[in-house]
């Protein structure tokens, strides 16, 4: 539950007092903080454990975050993303920057009450395919109205913000668990599809290992690659060079860097590398390709 001094702890985390806080809520059990820091100065943040946590970015804002020890962001996040991180995940943060985010708590008996007799099969499922820095407008909209209503003297307005908060669980559960939890465990989501895309595009000049994709969706190298292949039907390492050939074009219809340079830039072993697997996909080399699309 959360109380006073899990709400200090939560102080003591960020460095500064929340410029809103909603304990929590008797039936829905969700409390809802939000914290602003307007100059930057380091800080690393371990977030709480005991329950699924929801933060909600309202600016954007630079940071690195981490799931125990392994790094699983750095950069720009921008607003209205959203990170669910359920129980036992060990999540951190750092940003040497300004922030303003809400931040959720969310008491997996909610969950319970909630997906009824497929509870456990729920928590699997948002085990596996939790949003990490997704776009969620709506996720935005509820915290604010919870806020609104918390600093509201109307007679139906904690129980106006309740009904939120349980709505807030049922639009996550509906959003982000898919349609049935056997296919979200067989499937990736297409929020883990589109950090996977994220993550190929700002590497493409670096090897990529199917387990360096394994770890940013959270599963084991032969569970990644079975759900990979089931997903989109092809194999991670064909997905990667297919996005290596996409880029491959864009460069070529350019026509300001050489065919050694681009292979290069697009992360291929060498020129003749480049030349097989462009062949292969196109039925064309690299030059060919060029001259027939720059005429």
């Amino acid at each position: 539950m959360v109380s006073s001094p899990v709400l200090q702890a939560l102080q003591n985390t960020f460095r500064v007092r929340p410029t809103a806080y909603l304990p929590e809520l008797p039936n829905s059990g969700v409390s809802l903080s939000r914290w602003r820091r307007t100059e930057g100065s380091p800080g690393l943040f371990r977030l709480p454990q005991r329950w699924y946590t929801l933060s909600v970015i309202l600016q954007p804002m630079e940071a690195r975050a981490w799931f125990g020890a392994r790094q699983v962001w750095s950069g720009s996040i921008g607003a209205n993303l959203i990170r669910l991180t359920p129980p036992g995940i060990e999540p951190s943060w750092a940003s040497d920057g300004a922030f303003d985010f809400l931040f959720f708590t969310i008491p997996s008996e909610t969950i319970d009450k909630i997906a009824g007799h497929s509870a456990a099969e729920i928590h699997e499922a948002l085990r596996r395919s939790h949003p990490f820095y997704v776009r969620d407008e709506v996720v935005n909209q509820f915290g604010r109205n919870m806020l609104k209503a918390a600093e509201s003297s109307r007679r139906f307005a904690a129980e106006f913000a309740d009904g939120l908060g349980f709505a807030l669980v049922a639009h996550l559960l509906d959003r982000y668990v898919g349609d049935t939890p056997e296919a979200s465990q067989s499937r990736l989501s297409p929020y883990s599809l589109k950090r996977i895309r994220q993550y190929v595009e700002e590497r493409l000049c670096e090897e990529i290992r199917v387990g360096d994709l394994a770890a940013v969706a959270g599963l084991s190298v032969s569970h990644f690659a079975h759900a990979f292949r089931t997903s989109t039907g092809q194999a991670p390492h064909s997905f990667v060079n297919s996005m290596r050939i996409e880029r491959a074009h864009q460069l070529l219809l350019e026509d300001r860097l050489s065919v050694c340079q681009i292979a290069v830039e697009c992360g291929f072993k060498d020129a003749s590398h480049f030349a097989r697997v462009f062949r292969a996909s196109t039925g064309l080399n690299p030059s060919q390709f060029r001259l027939a699309n720059l005429r």
